[in-house]
């Protein structure tokens, strides 16, 4: 009776009793088939005869590997016989092996299943799936421990950097100023910030202030200490420029003045041409002593944005130059 494995549907109805007897010998038959197979197909590869009863038994025999391999590796892709010999090689390596033994307990032990009743690749199979599982138990738990060490070790660090900053009532979202930027990333994780590194900034893209959406750079300065961050709304055109940009204006403009305590030490109205791309038309503005704070207008390429700056006193002297856009560097 024909027999059809799954793998590449591969019919073994003309293989002779000589496959038969292989897929089925003994446990020490088994033992010597390898040997005999090789040596076959061997001599199949550098001796085989012209006549046709030889050409037939070696193709039977190199059928026998193919079906093997197939049924072993569930490849069904055109192997030469090079390749089939290199692999029933490694494999009758391991079957020869002293430790096959353990193995064949092993798996009988773990499984249920006689030896016997199983392919040799079958149980290889078993037992490189069960190391690669282990494997990769080992690699995680290898991982998690690094990430907690990275973990513990960030937290320390942080703590550090907490110690030496000064902290003011406008640190946004409790990141002082003064840190380094590894403290400022690992400060922003905590916060909840998802910040990208841009080199001497580091951007987020989504900031919450009440109901809106601010979009926010993190600067650093010659030394890599964050030194001041920046908000900016999403732009419009000039026809929103009084309905939604200029409200947006008035929502820092509010949130400063809750998180300072005090209102601006200095108001001014923004005339339409007071807006000129490359600088600030400042709307409120507050001293704080060690920390300044400017609201206002910006434009670029025609399009306008509310933007807000924050930085420690030393960086007045930028009010005096003009206050770059962080949106288009």
């Amino acid at each position: 009776m024909a027999k059809t494995f799954a793998a590449g549907q591969l019919d073994l109805s003309e293989i002779d009793l000589i496959h038969y007897h292989f897929l089925h010998c003994t446990p020490l038959r088994r033992l010597i088939r390898p040997a005999f197979l090789l040596s076959a197909l061997f001599y199949h590869v550098l001796y085989a005869s012209e006549k046709d009863s030889g050409k037939a038994f070696f193709d039977t025999l190199e059928m026998t590997l193919r079906a093997d391999y197939i049924l072993c590796t569930r490849d069904s892709s055109e192997q030469s016989v090079h390749d089939l010999l290199r692999w029933k090689k490694g494999l009758d390596q391991i079957i020869s092996s002293p430790l096959y033994g353990g193995l064949l307990k092993e798996f009988h032990k773990e499984t249920g299943i006689r030896p016997d009743d199983v392919r040799p690749c079958e149980i290889i199979s078993w037992k490189q799936a069960k190391d690669a599982e282990l494997q990769e138990i080992e690699l995680l738990l290898q991982e998690e421990q690094e990430r907690e060490t990275l973990k513990r070790a960030d937290s320390l660090f942080a703590e550090q950097e907490l110690s030496k900053a000064k902290t003011t009532s406008v640190d946004f979202d409790g990141i002082p100023f003064g840190v380094s930027k590894r403290g400022l990333r690992i400060l922003a994780a905590r916060a909840g910030l998802m910040l990208i590194d841009e080199g001497n900034y580091l951007r987020g893209e989504e900031l919450q202030i009440g109901t809106s959406t601010f979009r926010g750079a993190f600067y650093l300065d010659k030394d890599g200490r964050y030194w001041k961050y920046e908000l900016e709304s999403v732009t419009g055109s000039l026809d929103s420029l009084d309905s939604f940009i200029r409200p947006q204006a008035d929502v820092l403009s509010r949130y400063f003045e809750e998180r300072s305590g005090s209102p601006p030490d200095h108001l001014y109205r923004i005339g339409r041409f007071d807006i000129v791309q490359g600088r600030l038309a400042v709307h409120s503005m507050w001293d704080l002593g060690n920390v300044a704070i400017f609201t206002g207008l910006a434009t670029w390429k025609y399009r306008y944005y509310a933007k807000a700056v924050v930085s420690r006193k030393a960086s007045l002297q930028e009010k005096k130059s003009g206050i770059k856009n962080v949106e288009q560097k």
